[in-house]
């Protein structure tokens, strides 16, 4: 009898449960959108005992999949059922095993049949767009690229993109011509190039785990430029019809006289005017350079010189390019013009 209870007491209480654990699905993207489920089933196999807030931990036992937090193995509980659930991402692509433990203690425990899981590549596509198509070559970070990716129509957050550019002297803006980045959640990258010569290049862009996935796109750099502001019938009469125009010209800082087409120019009237007929108090208008690098504004005076006083009829104008120089005034230029 002595040796009958020895037996009976050596049973632990997993002993009563069996645990059954499947997945769904078996194969997902290794992307921060995509998961596997792990449900955990526990049944009694002796009348009486209950599978509710019993306690279950997971765990991946082979592979770089993670649950909810970063970790590894996650603890949770048995609803009425006898269910629990945790998911699991992998951002790369691997194959990997993973089990529930049904655990009373360290020595009074039950596990499940290890169950394979695997994470695939997804199969994005990428953008690559030329933010500045006129930035100088000025030794600033004056033309922008910005790589767009998506993936089953949606952008596609952190998937590694490598760029390189090619057929260039230019420059990543930490001074690299090989550059990995991670897309934000919005799918998108973005980077700055830099080149001190007028030059076109390439700039092509890769995804880390499939080169195949790829994109190029061309990047100019025009010269240096150097912005002059000039003014015709100045000294107009300030009668409402008569213009002054307001004439930029940007020309290539290296080689002398030679006009820059295509460049981004703002001009600022301050003063009581009318720019392209719209009466205004510091007037702003945007141009650009035609192919000879002129670009030409006019404006007329909204008051007669009777109505003024003479010091307020001097009214600045000024002109700077903006093709991608941030600080869009290294090139200003100003005169000064008055209405008689």
């Amino acid at each position: 009898m002595k040796n009958n209870i020895s037996a009976f007491t050596s049973f632990s209480r997993a002993d009563y449960y069996d645990v059954h654990l499947v997945i769904s699905p078996t194969e997902a993207r290794a992307d921060a959108r995509a998961a596997i489920t792990a449900t955990a089933v526990v049944s009694a196999n002796t009348e009486g005992y209950l599978v509710e807030d019993l306690d279950i931990v997971f765990k991946v036992v082979e592979g770089d999949a993670f649950f909810a937090g970063g970790v590894q193995s996650l603890a949770t509980k048995t609803d009425v059922s006898g269910n629990a659930n945790a998911t699991f991402q992998c951002g790369i692509p691997e194959q990997g095993y993973v089990l529930a433990i049904l655990k009373f203690s360290d020595q009074d425990k039950k596990s499940s049949v290890e169950i394979p899981y695997r994470f695939v590549q997804g199969y994005p596509s990428l953008d690559v767009k030329i933010i500045d198509t006129n930035g100088f070559a000025n030794g600033k970070p004056t033309v922008g690229v910005q790589v767009s990716v998506v993936d089953d129509e949606r952008p596609a957050p952190a998937v590694h993109v490598v760029l390189k550019l090619s057929n260039t002297t230019a420059v990543f803006s930490d001074g690299s011509k090989t550059l990995q980045r991670a897309s934000d959640r919005h799918g998108l990258i973005t980077v700055n190039l830099v080149a001190t010569t007028a030059q076109l290049g390439y700039v092509k862009a890769s995804v880390k785990w499939d080169s195949n996935v790829r994109a190029t796109k061309t990047f100019k750099f025009i010269p240096a430029p150097k912005l002059s502001v000039n003014l015709l019938n100045n000294y107009a009469p300030a009668d409402g019809h008569s213009a002054i125009t307001a004439v930029a010209r940007v020309v290539n800082a290296e080689v002398n006289a030679e006009g820059i087409a295509g460049v981004k120019l703002q001009f600022s009237v301050w003063g009581a005017v009318a720019v392209s007929g719209v009466d205004t108090f510091n007037g702003t208008q945007t141009l650009y350079t035609d192919a000879e690098g002129y670009a030409r504004l006019s404006f007329t005076s909204i008051t007669r010189s009777s109505q003024v006083p003479a010091t307020d009829r001097l009214v600045l104008v000024s002109a700077a390019p903006e093709a991608g120089d941030t600080s869009g005034q290294a090139y200003g230029a100003s005169t000064i013009y008055t209405f008689s």
